[in-house]
């Protein structure tokens, strides 16, 4: 999916949004690690990755991590990308998954100046799908890809 960079920035207060802090790496680390088993990135080796380009916004519900978006940005290439999102159960449904996205997305076209941004998201992932497309994503490829078992 992608997007390109629109006219001007995201302007909704999102309540409890921020960049990571210390005292939320652990929490991150198993909510990463248990909705996103065996990907390219363990919760550790995000927080790891982080710089100026690379950010690690979350949400903070009742002292809470309550959902996070990893983004990584080139502004050399004027490129971005939507890396990793996930709302634990109990804080879906409640708009927290777009405020992550819109934050992210808000740095990524504002801050760093990047003009496009892309991401992979699962073809059965219906939701993911809806949320992106809600912030104005379009699918642009769809890959196919296969395993070989040895």
């Amino acid at each position: 999916m992608n997007k390109k960079k629109p006219n001007a920035a995201h302007t909704k207060t999102l309540d409890g949004v921020q960049e990571i802090t210390p005292e939320y790496y652990s929490e991150f680390i198993q909510l990463h690690d248990k909705s996103f088993p065996n990907t390219y990135y363990t919760g550790k080796e995000i927080l790891d990755l982080l710089n100026e380009n690379n950010k690690l916004f979350v949400c903070i519900k009742q002292e809470c991590l309550a959902g996070y978006c990893y983004i990584s940005g080139n502004p050399a290439f004027q490129e971005g990308n939507i890396e990793f999102i996930a709302v634990p159960d109990e804080f879906r449904k409640q708009g927290i998954g777009k405020d992550l996205l819109c934050k992210g997305l808000d740095f990524l076209f504002f801050d760093l100046d990047v003009e496009e941004i892309t991401m992979c998201v699962d073809f059965s992932n219906q939701g993911a799908i809806r949320l992106y497309e809600s912030v104005g994503f379009n699918k642009e490829d769809v890959l196919d890809y296969y395993k070989v078992k040895i």
